[in-house]
């Protein structure tokens, strides 16, 4: 029930809510105690939720970006550079990036690797042409 949908969350909340320990209900689920206390954290955003039965994730979650000023940046840079139908490859992004025009101050522990690249276009949805 790990990926369990928002029903089966709030039932464990309400279970915690009750006074059963977070330990039991998560022994009682097969489910990490860590999580049971995430969902409760989140009890909120659980009950806010639409589709009450589809939804197994909510809104927001996720690791957020480092660095996300650069990313902005990278990101409108990108989009111009679309709009004027040029293709955009990682060593045009890269030397955007080193470069003094760009506004941009890099953290000495940034490095620019084709993984980094590869993730920001990922996490943007983003097809080099």
């Amino acid at each position: 029930m790990e990926s369990g949908n928002r029903v089966d969350k709030l039932e464990a909340v309400r279970w915690v809510k009750c006074g059963v320990s977070q330990r039991a209900v998560s022994v009682e689920l097969s489910i990490d105690r860590k999580q049971i206390g995430n969902w409760v954290r989140d009890e909120e955003k659980l009950l806010k939720m639409k589709n009450k039965r589809l939804k197994k994730r909510i809104k927001g979650g996720g690791k957020k970006p480092f660095y996300p000023e650069i990313e902005e940046k990278l990101l409108n840079y990108f989009m111009a550079k679309r709009e004027k139908n040029h293709s955009v490859t990682y060593p045009m992004l890269r030397a955007f990036i080193m470069s003094p025009t760009s506004g941009i101050s890099l953290p000495e522990e940034f490095k620019i690797s084709d993984k980094y690249l590869f993730g920001w276009t990922r996490r943007n949805n983003l097809v080099s042409r």
